[in-house]
């Protein structure tokens, strides 16, 4: 699980900027009144938050929604429902046309936000409040697809055999490779880039756990490898 980037309280026609805290592991307070909201961005799309409480919460009519487009919020597809009074989880289904977009003193408030970077955003927003959660902890899911090697080597339109390393191989792309020794039908993370060919660099090699019995290698535009 990772951090969010921004977590923003909107209360009496201000934010007010909570992200430090979640850095510091510093309790804040949830929504107090109905018309408060929470702001959750991140600069990945995620598919649900854990929460640990140092007090339980009380709120009628959740709302749980995400920005397709600046001025437009749609519901989010929950899997599990949280109304924010016991240490949880909550999860939903990837939302579609999910937008990375800033939020500006147009939207979606006529305020200044804390900052104007771009992030995929959730809004959470209650109907009614009886009791005002205390937030200890707030850590997101990261959307993750998984893919295996076979899959990898025919989406890259590579021979047969890419996955035994061939130390002849030539490609005008920077390619970081793994190859999942398991086999083929065990689903492994998708873990590669494509670089620009006026680049000779390559993203930092990645170092497999010891267990996982894979091999890393990268093949380099200029023609070694």
């Amino acid at each position: 699980m990772i951090r969010p980037t921004a977590i923003w309280l909107y209360h009496a026609g201000a934010y007010t900027d909570l992200t430090n805290n979640v850095y510091t592991n510093t309790t804040f307070d949830f929504m107090s009144e109905a018309g408060d909201a929470i702001y959750i961005g991140s600069d990945r799309r995620f598919t649900g938050i854990y929460l640990e409480l140092a007090t339980g919460g009380n709120y009628t009519g959740l709302k749980y929604e995400y920005i397709r487009r600046e001025g437009e919020l749609a519901y989010v597809p929950l899997i599990d429902s949280y109304g924010f009074d016991i240490s949880k989880y909550c999860r939903w289904n990837l939302p579609e046309n999910w937008a990375c977009l800033q939020l500006t003193n147009g939207f979606p408030y006529p305020i200044d936000p804390p900052d104007t970077v771009e992030r995929f955003w959730i809004k959470l927003s209650a109907a009614a409040v009886t009791g005002m959660a205390v937030i200890s902890k707030i850590r997101l899911m990261p959307y993750a697809s998984y893919t295996t090697p076979a899959k990898v080597a025919e989406f890259l339109q590579l021979k047969k055999n890419y996955f035994e390393y061939n130390s002849t191989t030539r490609f005008s792309l920077n390619v970081i490779g793994i190859s999942a020794l398991f086999g083929t039908s065990r689903k492994i993370p998708l873990i590669f880039a494509l670089s620009r060919l006026s680049q000779g660099s390559c993203f930092p090699s990645f170092m497999p756990p010891a267990k996982s019995k894979m091999s890393v290698f990268r093949l380099d535009p200029r023609g070694s490898s």
